[in-house]
């Protein structure tokens, strides 16, 4: 196996614009720029508090296999779950069957790769119902097709903090909210990016990682907390191009070299993904133990579902399954090459179930 140069993972140091030689269009300016209205929060979970709120809905649905706290962090509002197959397409005939007018659905463009077609047409279907696009794992997953479209830079790009919400259709619009800075939270959010830029040689990982679980801790308040001028100013200052390109390239890269069994997504990628996502069964976390003490730390999406969930057999599945191997702008092909030489190494000490 070739020798690593430097860890691989892990979140994101702060983004430095001037890493970038040619402006082009901003990563702000490319999400934001065909919406009606523009709304922010500190991060995708209060976006997504603030449409709800503003559209009146008092019920909504979401895919089961999600991140716990995105539908625990809502609050008088009833949640419903649509399931979803093994490899993440929803099954609709819960959807079709069940949906009112005035429900709100949230569809999840998984790691970067757009909803599939049948989703889609259900979209065009029902036009009573609000449709939410969340693109938290999504740089440009293609066109967009929610009422609302969701981002989470900071999943993306080197920003502390930070959620966007972009209106498509003029007649869901809502009222702006109202929110707050908190200086000290985003001081604690900015100090592991920081901290992790400073340490060129990544020989402290330790204590930058601990800062960072320190940060994803801290509770969500009750009321909305603003995205910084800080982390704005980034997005506007970084060309999308760029990391399009090396997402993309990255992720074929990964997709055209890992174990064809391993597969989630069968479909090469069409755009940039937030990670090359691996299904590895039982040995999941024995394969990612491994993998960290090679130096490549990748994520699991997610290992906790909502606890409501148990009838969906798949997201159990998945939850249990998935490892999600970096492919970000920080790294080259030949860095995706040492990811698979690692994997393989590994895959033969620690053999799939």
């Amino acid at each position: 196996m070739s020798k690593l140069h430097r860890k691989i993972g892990g979140f994101l140091p702060l983004e430095l614009p001037n890493r970038y030689s040619s402006p082009g269009v901003s990563v702000w300016e490319f999400w934001t720029g065909s919406g009606f209205q523009i709304i922010t929060s500190e991060t995708a979970r209060g976006v997504l508090r603030h449409i709800l709120c503003g559209l009146s809905s008092r019920r909504v649905w979401f895919p089961t296999f999600i991140c716990r706290e995105y539908p625990e962090a809502l609050h008088s509002i009833e949640v419903r779950y649509y399931p979803v197959d093994e490899r993440l397409k929803p099954k609709l005939d819960i959807l079709r069957d069940n949906l009112k007018a005035g429900d709100t659905v949230v569809g999840i463009d998984y790691f970067g790769a757009q909803a599939p077609p049948a989703f889609r047409q259900l979209v065009k279907e029902r036009e009573d119902v609000h449709w939410i696009e969340d693109r938290a794992q999504a740089l440009d997953p293609g066109p967009a097709w929610g009422d609302w479209i969701i981002y989470s830079p900071r999943k993306l790009i080197g920003v502390p903090d930070g959620g966007i919400g972009v209106c498509q259709k003029r007649d869901k619009a809502i009222e702006s909210p109202v929110c707050v800075k908190d200086r000290d939270r985003l001081m604690l959010r900015l100090a592991p990016l920081l901290a992790r830029l400073e340490d060129t040689a990544e020989s402290d990982n330790n204590k930058w990682h601990t800062m960072f679980q320190a940060a994803e801790a801290l509770p969500e308040r009750s009321f909305g907390i603003a995205m910084s001028e800080f982390s704005q100013l980034i997005l506007k200052a970084i060309p999308v191009e760029p990391l399009r390109e090396v997402r993309h390239q990255n992720a074929l890269t990964l997709h055209h070299s890992v174990p064809p069994a391993c597969r989630l997504l069968q479909t090469p990628p069409q755009g940039p993904w937030m990670g090359y996502p691996i299904l590895l069964g039982l040995n999941r976390d024995s394969i990612a133990n491994a993998l960290s003490g090679r130096g490549i730390f990748c994520a699991a999406h997610w290992r906790t579902l909502p606890a409501v969930v148990p009838f969906d057999t798949s997201a159990h599945y998945l939850a249990n399954s998935i490892l999600t191997l970096p492919c970000d702008q920080r790294y080259t092909p030949n860095e995706m090459n040492q990811i698979i030489d690692a994997l393989y190494d590994v895959m033969n000490d620690v053999p799939l179930p």
